[in-house]
C-alpha cells in the first residue's frame, strides 16, 4: 500500500515537471516570435524597396515597438516611425511619435524640440492658437536647461508676443516686456539677425499701444520712433543683407504717409 502511494506521488511530480518543461518550451518559442529586432530589420527591407512600402514598415515597427522592452529602444523605434509619417506627410502621426518619446523621456531634447519647431510652423503659418503650445514648450526647455540656444529664445519671445497681440495676456506691460527681454538676449550673441530686430520693432508697438490703451500721452508716437530706431541699427549692423533695409524704408514710409496724411 505504501509503495503505491509513493509510486503515485512519483506519478504526480512527473507530471508536473513534464507540464513545466512543456510550459518552458512554449515560452521559449514564444519569445523567438517577440524578437523587436526581427521587426525592425522586416521594417529596414519594406523601406529598401525601389518601391518603399511604408505600410509594412509602420506595422513591422508597431510590432517592435510592442515587444520592446527597454526604453531607449522604444525611443529609437518612435523616432523611426516618425521619419516614416514625415515622408508620408503625416503630421500630426509624426507629433504624436515625438509627444510618445516626451512622455517616455522628458530631458529627450531631440523630440522636444522638433515637437516646438512642429508648433512654432503651426503658429507661424496662421495657427495663432498654437502659440500658447510655443510659448509653454519654449519656457520648459529654458528653465530646465535643456536648451537655451537663441532659437529657443526666438520662438518664446515671438510667441509671448503675438498672443500678446491677440488680447491672450492678463498683464500685457510684463508679457510684452519678456518678449523684449527674450529678443534683446538674442541679439546680444547674433547682433546682425535681421527678423529678431523686427520681433523687436513690432515688441516697442505693441508696448506703445499697450501704453496708449492706458493714456499715456504721446506713448504711440513714441513708440513709432523707438521701432525706426531698432530697424536703423539693423541696418547698421547688417548693411549686406537687404531685408534689413527693406524693413527700414517700410517703417520709414508708412510713418511718413501717415505725417502727410495729419499734417496736410
Amino acid at each position: 500500500m505504501a509503495k503505491k502511494r509513493l509510486n503515485k506521488k512519483i506519478a504526480i511530480i512527473g507530471s508536473i515537471i513534464l507540464a513545466m518543461l512543456i510550459l518552458a518550451v512554449i515560452v521559449i518559442f514564444l519569445r523567438l516570435g517577440q524578437d523587436p529586432e526581427d521587426f525592425i530589420r522586416d521594417a529596414q527591407v519594406a523601406l529598401s524597396l525601389a518601391e518603399k512600402d511604408y505600410e509594412a514598415a509602420e506595422k513591422a515597427y508597431k510590432r517592435a515597438y510592442k515587444y520592446a522592452k527597454n526604453k531607449k529602444l522604444q525611443i529609437d523605434i518612435l523616432f523611426k516611425m516618425a521619419e516614416i509619417y514625415e515622408e508620408t506627410n503625416n503630421w500630426p502621426k509624426v507629433a504624436g511619435c515625438w509627444t510618445k518619446i516626451v512622455t517616455i523621456d522628458t530631458s529627450n531634447v531631440r523630440a522636444r524640440k522638433r515637437l516646438l519647431n512642429y508648433s512654432y510652423q503651426l503658429a507661424d503659418s496662421g495657427n495663432w492658437g498654437a502659440w500658447r503650445s510655443v510659448e509653454s514648450s519654449a519656457t520648459e526647455l529654458i528653465d530646465k536647461g535643456l536648451d537655451t540656444s537663441t532659437e529657443v529664445y526666438t520662438f518664446k519671445g515671438r510667441a509671448i508676443m503675438e498672443l500678446t497681440r491677440h488680447g491672450q495676456s492678463s498683464d500685457p506691460e510684463e508679457s510684452i516686456q519678456k518678449a523684449i527681454e527674450c529678443f534683446g538676449k538674442v541679439l546680444e550673441l547674433e547682433p546682425n539677425n535681421v527678423d529678431v530686430y523686427m520681433y523687436l520693432a513690432q515688441a516697442a508697438g505693441i508696448k506703445g499701444q499697450t501704453y496708449a490703451n492706458q493714456g499715456v500721452p504721446n506713448a504711440k508716437e513714441q513708440a513709432d520712433k523707438e521701432s525706426e530706431d531698432i530697424l536703423r541699427q539693423c541696418v547698421e549692423n547688417a548693411p549686406e543683407q537687404p531685408k534689413a533695409h527693406t524693413n527700414y524704408l517700410t517703417v520709414k514710409y508708412r510713418k511718413a504717409a501717415f505725417d502727410e496724411q495729419i499734417y496736410k
